[in-house]
């Protein structure tokens, strides 16, 4: 339940549902991994046998069908097409509508190729399934070299390849019992996040709260965990490495700009901030981003979860989720106050061109403003970092260089970048590297 401006009420769920999602080499239906046998049709589905093909053919029936008639009597639809064809054919095929995250891990996944040479699966070729994590293909060349799980460039990504899988598997047949999760507010003692990991945090709480004794669940419900609370986390770290006195303030305000998913998955975990800084009596939170206004969510509101009731009652967090607009438009509103801490997280600076003025607009707040951002990779956070002091519009003092994120999330998410970006059949963690900046004085008015 959330309280509204206007001093009403209104109970609101956010939805945490797993997404159905694809794996080649896992049953839909019993989300066995390994094993399977592929539809004769498209060749992308595998099942454990007829009866859950059968199961599952009302679900599959359609998207089977299109893909099918795309393999234009070739072994396999990919022969004919690359993945943005067939992005544009699904699209083409399902009436305009967006793709599902299922249909979009199937052009990305759905193509049988070998992993190190590219080899296509055909009636002269058959290519084998990694046996160990089951996520990627050899020819029969490069299988000879998969001594233990791993060849060339697999090994490096075949373990976390396979964590994804069980931790999805895991999802959709046990559910996750840490959902019921709360964070437990500091009433005295202020402790700083230095000196700690990101599971540390979690695991006696996880254990506490898992009941189902399966092999390798607890270990999956703390990475989960860890995926939900890395982007507050982040941020509070960061603020606590821009030595701002964050442990002092009674009013904490946050701009969260470029918000996805990843920042609205669990939204009101937003509270673990609150939560850690005794003191505080506030907590502002606005939600600048293309995602935001898709939730049927108030505009405004303020919650606390049961602990907070509880042991600090007097301590408001108030949610802000901003229409979809760019951060440089958003910043004009004359009511806004000075942001602590704005924060831009697995950001991509480098690839679009469209958040150069934004980048302007985060880093034209006064002097001592911090910003925090986050990207998959070292390399690519350097060259954010570059590119925030070329267009900023003020003096950067870096207060954290780009470095190894100790509250990333530990939970490995299969990288399905085809662009070259990013290795394919690799993965990814959010918020793996970390970089905070603050602002000094104008460029021209004694600024560098």
């Amino acid at each position: 339940m959330v309280h509204l401006p206007n001093g009403s009420t209104r109970t609101i769920s956010i939805g945490q549902q797993p997404e159905r999602r694809y794996w080649f080499s896992m049953c839909p239906i019993t989300s066995k991994l390994g094993a399977t046998k592929l539809c004769s049709g498209c060749r992308s589905v595998g099942y454990l046998g007829r009866d859950e093909q059968k199961q599952d053919w009302p679900a599959h029936k359609q998207l089977c069908k299109i893909l099918t008639k795309a393999r234009r009597e070739k072994s396999h639809w990919s022969l004919a097409l690359t993945p943005e064809e067939l992005g544009k054919l699904l699209v083409q095929s399902l009436g305009g509508r967006d793709l599902t995250q299922y249909e979009t891990d199937l052009m990305a996944h759905g193509m049988r190729s070998c992993t190190e040479c590219s080899a296509m699966d055909n009636e002269k070729r058959t290519l084998t399934e990694c046996k160990n994590c089951h996520c990627v293909l050899f020819c029969p060349e490069h299988a000879r070299k998969n001594v233990d799980g791993g060849g060339n460039n697999h090994a490096a990504y075949c373990k976390p390849l396979k964590i994804c899988a069980e931790d999805y598997r895991n999802e959709v047949t046990l559910g996750h019992q840490v959902q019921v999760f709360c964070p437990r507010p500091a009433t005295k003692l202020y402790k700083p996040l230095e000196g700690t990991s990101i599971e540390s945090l979690f695991r006696q709480e996880a254990a506490n709260i898992v009941s189902k004794k399966l092999p390798g669940y607890l270990e999956s419900e703390v990475r989960y965990l860890t995926f939900l609370y890395t982007c507050p986390l982040s941020v509070l770290y960061g603020a606590e490495k821009a030595c701002i006195g964050i442990e002092n303030k009674e009013l904490l305000t946050v701009h969260l700009v470029g918000v996805r998913r990843a920042e609205i998955r669990n939204l009101t975990g937003w509270e673990i901030i609150a939560s850690r800084l005794p003191k505080l009596k506030e907590l502002r939170l606005y939600f600048v981003g293309d995602e935001a206004e898709h939730l049927d969510l108030p505009a405004e509101f303020t919650y606390q979860g049961r602990h907070l009731q509880s042991e600090r009652p007097q301590l408001r967090v108030r949610y802000f989720l901003e229409k979809r607009q760019l951060y440089q438009d958003f910043v004009l509103r004359p009511t806004l106050t000075k942001p602590d801490v704005v924060a831009a997280l697995d950001c991509g600076f480098k690839f679009y061109g469209s958040w150069h003025e934004g980048m302007r607009a985060m880093t034209a707040w006064p002097a001592g403003s911090v910003v925090v951002f986050s990207e998959f990779t070292l390399e690519d956070l350097q060259d954010n970092l570059t590119l925030m002091k070329k267009l900023a519009p003020r003096a950067i003092e870096v207060a954290l260089e780009p470095q190894k994120n100790p509250f990333r999330s530990t939970r490995p998410v299969r990288c399905s970048d085809r662009t070259g970006n990013y290795k394919f059949n690799s993965v990814i963690y959010t918020n793996d590297f970390i970089c905070v900046i603050k602002t000094g004085q104008e460029k021209g008015k004694g600024g560098v």
